[in-house]
């Protein structure tokens, strides 16, 4: 089986060599690299050019449009491979992640999607935590409702499925990953590794980091929308976050008595979601108990098993 490496690539991209070697690296040889550059300054080009002279396998294209779902459309419909392997500029594989990932999907035909653990690390390489991601197809659903549980850059999937359920989607950017689970979880199965295959690196600059309460909003309507389908029908120019926030508050007055218990479900992942993001915050205790009551009391008239699962894989992630 044949894997295309999808590796979008902006700005200076200082670990662009690193992030390569890794790829170069892998116990499994039948690869090719596409590096899709976005918006590059003559600096990146040249600099991305430079690995090309030396391996015949690793392809350097310029996105047509701007932005990482447009960077990620395109090296989609260039790929070459059924399989796709996703990794970021400045993240690392581990040498057998090709390898694990393949022989799973070819294992298992209903798994659209599989990921890995991923190992943190800073600008140093320096190891400052790991995920503790849930690993069954039926685990990663019911976690998918509240919280996107899948590290994009740790990925491999079946090009066929993704393109078959429309791709990434420009409207949650930041949030385009997340999106696309939901909507292939309704027809495929997603798998998460047990091991850490891919080293992630923290970042200042990281969109979820520095989009603050509009990636909240993003999350809430990537959830919706795997409801009651109305981010398609939201003009593309006028796609404001203003005008996404006003659409998810008319679709959940619409659809509350059509759809009931599916918009119940969605108020769930809302408020656990949200409930989650506080306590990741970096708040006093106390601020946290407080700003956590209203969620959890809602927590307690809508779904009281969310309350007692989302304290079962808290304590699950505190002992990993």
């Amino acid at each position: 089986m044949f894997v295309s490496v999808l590796m979008p690539v902006h700005g200076g991209a200082p670990f662009l060599k690193e992030a390569i070697s890794s790829v170069q690296s892998q116990d499994f040889g039948s690869w090719e690299l596409l590096l899709v550059l976005d918006r590059p300054s003559n600096e990146l080009t040249a600099l991305a050019n430079i690995f090309v002279k030396d391996e015949s396998r690793i392809k350097v294209l310029v996105s047509p449009g701007s932005g990482i779902v447009d960077a990620l459309n395109f090296g989609i419909s260039i790929a070459s491979g059924g399989l796709i392997a996703r990794i970021d500029s400045d993240d690392v594989m581990e040498p057998n992640r090709l390898s694990k990932q393949v022989e799973l999907l070819m294992q298992s035909p209903r798994i659209a999607v599989i990921g890995t653990q991923m190992t943190f690390i800073d600008s140093n390489g320096l190891v400052i935590g790991k995920t503790s991601y849930p690993i069954t197809p039926s685990d990663i659903r019911k976690h998918l409702r509240y919280q996107n549980c899948i590290g994009h850059p740790s990925i491999m999937y079946r090009k066929k499925n993704v393109v078959e359920v429309g791709g990434y989607r420009k409207a949650l950017t930041g949030v385009e990953d997340y999106d696309l689970w939901l909507r292939l979880s309704k027809s495929f199965e997603i798998q998460n590794l047990d091991q850490a295959l891919t080293r992630y690196r923290i970042s200042p600059s990281q969109y979820s980091k520095t989009f603050g309460s509009k990636y909240t909003i993003l999350e809430e309507a990537a959830r919706l929308d795997a409801i009651v389908n109305f981010i398609d029908d939201i003009p593309q120019n006028d796609q404001s976050i203003d005008l996404l926030q006003s659409k998810i508050s008319r679709t959940r007055r619409r659809n509350i008595y059509r759809k009931p218990l599916k918009i119940i479900y969605n108020y769930q992942g809302y408020f656990v979601s949200r409930i989650i993001r506080i306590i990741s915050s970096k708040e006093v205790k106390l601020l946290k108990v407080i700003k956590c009551i209203p969620f959890a009391v809602c927590l307690v008239f809508i779904a009281p098993n969310s309350i007692r699962g989302l304290i079962r894989q808290k304590m699950k992630g505190r002992n990993s």
